[in-house]
């Protein structure tokens, strides 16, 4: 698990670096920032970070194989629980490494690619090796549910954003499969997969509002824009038609029930979102928006055809760019409530904190040599001991 009090003053550093970007924050403030909430973590660019992630991935990946060279005749014979303990020794032991990576590393890792290889693939080796171990099939309840479990465990201890994401599509899954076992759970799956994903939203954003929880902020914030577009995909017409018509083997699909139901919500879910990112002020909300518009024109163009594809292609991305041109112009001067400048500042929180540290610095007195108080009644050393 990492330093929490290290992971809070990295992203104290990297909201104020945001602030400095765009000109709030001067280069005395920031430095004093980072002087006040000082970080011991390794730092580098993404693509170091992605060149350790690959390689460290290459390495674990070589002792797999050779662990496949030694054991496979075993597994050969039909014998996969030889290799679901050497999985488990291999889990176990990349665990306890992690665990323990700042003894074997000059620098403190966090996100830096080594450390996120090391939990992917111990999460990915321990789940292999309790399947083999136990039998299960490839997408049961069974294997669903201890994925859950595993990976459920590894994204809160180490509040790693990419877990947290496969964890609430391993949760969905999971509902899926209960559900699809039964009539009234397929009929009822399209309203529970919203359901799912709206409260999984709504609870990120609450955790993301939480300064108690800083340690999943990033987590939360992507998880929430996750439960956005999976909300959508839940009352999508074409995703519920298709999906239907895949759990009851019927090709080419036909005409759902309530199909009016999912229309309405193909329509209004991206207007609802539009609604949200004027009155939030949340870029977020607007780039989604117009995705889910493009994915509901693109869902009533695979039902009911205007004009030929390629016209239509030519016109929309006409309109597009003409649309792009002239809210780029008229946006220059900040208009409802939208501007073009970027922002890269997310979190209002921490921006919070960062501002009222700079104010504790800059309101800080200075030492004048001269010091009151030392009486025991409190009152300028007016006492017997004066």
């Amino acid at each position: 698990m990492y330093n929490k009090q290290s992971v809070f003053n990295e992203q104290i550093q990297a909201g104020a670096s945001d602030l400095h970007t765009e000109g709030m924050l001067t280069d005395e403030q920031l430095k004093n920032t980072k002087q006040a909430f000082p970080s011991d973590f390794y730092q580098s660019n993404p693509f170091v970070k992605i060149g350790l992630f690959i390689f460290t991935t290459f390495v674990i990946f070589f002792i797999e194989g050779i662990l496949a060279l030694l054991f496979g005749e075993l597994l050969f014979k039909g014998d996969e629980r030889v290799i679901g303990f050497a999985q488990l020794i291999l889990s176990l032991i990349l665990f306890l490494f992690i665990e323990n990576l700042d003894n074997f590393s000059n620098q403190k890792l966090y996100r830096a690619g080594t450390d996120n290889a090391l939990i992917y693939t111990a999460c990915f080796s321990l789940n292999i090796s309790l399947v083999l171990l136990f039998h299960f099939t490839d997408f049961s309840i069974a294997n669903v549910s201890l994925t859950s479990l595993i990976i459920g465990i590894a994204a809160w201890r180490y509040g790693d954003v990419f877990l947290s994401v496969f964890l609430a599509g391993s949760l969905n899954a999971l509902l899926f499969l209960i559900l699809a076992k039964f009539p009234f759970g397929k009929a009822i799956l399209p309203f529970a997969t919203m359901l799912y994903w709206a409260i999984i939203g709504l609870a990120s954003r609450q955790l993301k509002q939480n300064n108690g929880y800083f340690y999943w902020h990033d987590a939360a914030d992507l998880l929430e824009t996750v439960a956005l577009v999976g909300f959508y995909a839940g009352g999508n017409y074409w995703v519920v038609r298709e999906c239907s018509a895949n759990l009851e083997n019927q090709y080419p699909s036909v005409q759902i029930p309530f199909a009016f139901l999912f229309w309405f919500f193909t329509i209004t879910i991206p207007i609802l979102y539009l609604y949200a990112a004027h009155h939030l002020r949340e870029r977020k909300f607007l780039i989604i928006s117009l995705l889910c518009m493009l994915f509901s024109i693109a869902t009533y163009r695979c039902y009911y055809s205007v004009m030929p594809s390629e016209v239509a292609l030519t016109l929309s991305g006409a309109l597009l760019i003409g649309l792009s041109i002239f809210l780029i112009r008229q946006l220059k001067t900040p208009k409802w409530g939208f501007s073009d400048e970027a922002i890269a500042h997310k979190n209002n929180l921490l921006e919070t904190l960062v501002v009222s540290q700079i104010l504790k610095t800059q309101q800080t007195p200075e030492n004048t040599g001269v010091t009151f108080g030392g009486g025991d009644t409190g009152g300028g050393g007016a006492s017997s001991e004066f």
